[in-house]
Formats: structure tokens, C-alpha cells, sequence
């Protein structure tokens, strides 16, 4: 099981939520997160896109030691991130329709049959890969490109792309301080070019900036990385200490 501690919910959930355009801020963002206070003059599906990025990062979190970025596990991060955003019977299963993407001529498979199959495939060879930061940026261009979902298909790649991350005991990755119109430049390379470049340096240039914000946060909230690395260690021995009544007793 991960033992890193977690990125703060409210960071990755501030980013990724600004990549779709969400107006909320990063105050804004924790309030809510926090006190379940929506900002005023703020629209409804704004507040619901965040509160779903917490449920899902929870998710991922909390599943660190038994998950893996399988098709089931892909397509329960959409069910949590697109509740309340999509019609219920497209949460977390593949569309029956097409769809386009603004600003591209890519038009994605429509069959849903191949969509599925195409999911498993990702999935199945994503699990082939030992490498994390490979596998992540596998999952991001790949789940991005297929497009499997009605909708909220790039905030399931993004957080899909986390989970060798997190299994690895590897910061998260936030797109922190990347501009939009850069990374959505970088998509449309993969969609109309089959061009994952763009999308690497960015992946590159965005890790290296978010683990600095990572590190600045851990010691702001006075983070203790030994206490959480073996904190299983630590309960046993007290444990042990408890069930022998060894307090008092010192080594000869």
C-alpha cells in the first residue's frame, strides 16, 4: 500500500478543475471542499465538478494498494467524477453515440462495442507497463484519444494517469501553472497527429513544478514523512509493547 501522503485533495482537485474552465478559485476550492460552502454567484455544476473530483481522488487514495488502471477501475473514476454532470445511465459506461471534439476534425469511434473493447485493450496494456511515469503518460494520451465516455473523458484521463503515481509511492501529478491553451494545443497534437510530444514535455515541465508545490505544502502542514512511511511498523510494535506489558522493561 502507497504510504506517500496524498496530495491535498483541494491541489489536485483546483487544477484539474481548471483545465475545464472552472471558475472557482483555490479559496474558493477549499471552502468548499472543507466547509461544503459553494461560492457565491457561482454556478451549480462548478461545485458539483469539484465535490466529484474529491469523492474520485478519495477513491484513488484510499483503493492505492489493490487497484490498478484496469477498465473497471477507468470506468469507476467516470461514474464518480461525471455524477449529477451527464444523464445517469452514461456514468462510468461507454456512450452509444458519437461525439466531436471543439476545435478538432478527430471524430472518435462510435461503435460502443469497439469502445469497449478498445478500453479493455488500454487497460490491459497499461498493465504491461513496469514503468510509472511511462504507464501514466500511456493512460493520459491513450484514455484521452479513444474518448469512450459521453463526457468528462479528459478529468477520468487525469486522474486515471495518477494511479501508477500513487501505487508507486510517487508524488501526483497536478497540471500546476500550465496554461489551458497549452494543453489543450497538446491534446489536439494527439488527436489530429497522433503526436504524444507536446503532451510529454508539458507532463514533464508540470511533474517537476507540482512536486516543488507538493514539497512546500508537506512542510507547511508540518508533514512527518517517516511517521507516515512506517506508520504500520510503528502500530505493530506498539501492539506488541501493549499485548506483553513490556513498558518499563529495558533492554540488558
Amino acid at each position: 500500500m502507497s504510504q506517500l501522503a496524498p496530495m491535498p485533495i483541494k491541489f489536485l482537485t483546483d487544477f484539474s478543475s481548471r483545465l475545464e474552465e472552472n471558475t472557482y478559485s483555490i479559496l474558493d476550492t477549499e471552502k468548499l471542499l472543507l466547509h461544503g460552502s459553494g461560492a457565491t454567484g457561482k454556478l451549480d455544476e462548478e461545485k458539483v465538478m469539484i465535490l466529484n473530483h474529491k469523492v474520485a481522488i478519495r477513491y484513488l487514495v484510499e483503493n492505492a494498494a489493490k487497484i490498478d488502471a484496469n477498465r473497471n477501475v477507468i470506468c469507476t473514476l467516470h461514474y464518480l467524477l461525471s455524477g449529477g454532470l451527464i444523464e445517469s445511465r452514461y456514468a462510468g459506461k461507454v456512450r452509444d453515440y458519437g461525439v466531436r471534439i471543439g476545435g478538432s476534425t478527430y471524430l472518435p469511434f462510435e461503435d460502443p462495442k469497439k469502445l469497449e473493447h478498445f478500453l479493455e485493450v488500454i487497460g490491459k496494456k497499461a498493465e504491461l507497463i513496469s514503468d510509472p511515469f511511462e504507464k501514466s503518460i500511456f493512460l493520459l494520451s491513450h484514455i484521452s484519444y479513444l474518448q469512450a465516455f459521453v463526457d468528462v473523458n479528459k478529468r477520468t484521463a487525469r486522474l486515471s494517469y495518477n494511479i501508477p503515481l500513487i501505487i508507486n509511492n510517487l508524488v501526483p501529478l497536478a497540471f500546476n501553472d500550465v496554461v489551458v491553451k497549452d494543453y489543450m494545443s497538446s491534446m489536439i497534437a494527439i488527436y489530429e497527429l497522433q503526436d504524444v510530444g507536446p503532451l510529454r514535455d508539458l507532463y514533464v515541465y508540470s511533474y517537476i513544478r507540482t512536486c516543488a508545490a507538493y514539497d512546500s505544502t508537506m512542510k507547511a502542514l508540518g508533514f512527518d514523512e517517516k511517521r507516515v512511511r512506517y506508520r504500520q511498523d510503528r502500530r505493530a510494535l506498539i501492539r506488541e509493547i501493549i499485548l506483553r506489558d513490556l513498558v518499563g522493561i529495558h533492554a540488558n
